[in-house]
Order: C-alpha cells, then sequence, then structure tokens
C-alpha cells in the first residue's frame, strides 16, 4: 500500500485528465462542459482509453520496480566493497547480501 500511495502522490497511478482543447479537437459534441473525469462516448473510445490507462499505470509500476532494483544492488555492491576491503569474515554482512539478493529475484 505504501508504494501504491507513493506512486499516486507522484502521478504515476492513472494518466492525467485531458485538456479540453484537445478533448474538444478529438471529440466535439460531447466537448461541451467536459469534466476532469467525463465518460467517452462510444464503446471502442472507452476501451481504448482504459487500455490507455492501465498501460499508463504498469509503465509506473515497473519505473518504481526499476528504481527499487537499482538501489538495492547499490547497497550490494557497497557491501561487497566492504567485505573485501575489511579481509574478514562478516557471517551477518553474508547473511545481508543474500536477503537482498532473494528480493531482487
Amino acid at each position: 500500500k505504501k508504494q501504491r500511495s507513493s506512486r499516486s502522490q507522484k502521478g504515476y497511478s492513472k494518466l492525467p485528465p485531458v485538456e479540453e482543447a484537445v478533448a474538444a479537437h478529438l471529440c466535439p459534441p460531447s466537448a461541451l462542459g467536459l469534466k476532469a473525469h467525463a465518460a467517452h462516448p462510444s464503446k471502442p473510445c472507452r476501451t481504448a482509453s482504459d487500455l490507455a490507462n492501465r498501460a499508463y499505470a504498469a509503465a509506473g509500476q515497473a519505473g518504481s520496480e526499476l528504481h527499487t532494483m537499482a538501489v538495492l544492488q547499490v547497497f550490494q555492491a557497497k557491501l561487497l566493497r566492504s567485505m573485501d576491503e575489511s579481509g574478514q569474515e562478516h557471517q551477518e554482512a553474508f547473511s545481508d547480501l543474500g536477503c537482498s539478493a532473494r528480493l531482487l529475484t
């Protein structure tokens, strides 16, 4: 839930509303009095809009997941570097590394 609210705050959960000028050009008869959440007049338009919204949400989620993976990979690299530089065995560090590797898969 925390990730979902973060995506919503950044605007990745759904497409922003269409500007009135664009809506009037695309669908002139129904553009009068257009609100932010107005429905499309035809079923093909509604279906295309729904698919576009789903694709937009999926792209936002994929971007969020890629960022998480990058952060975890940086953590792994720093952990491996510190283990190599110390020259000592660190059982706790190995378990942390294994835990972060499992999160990536």
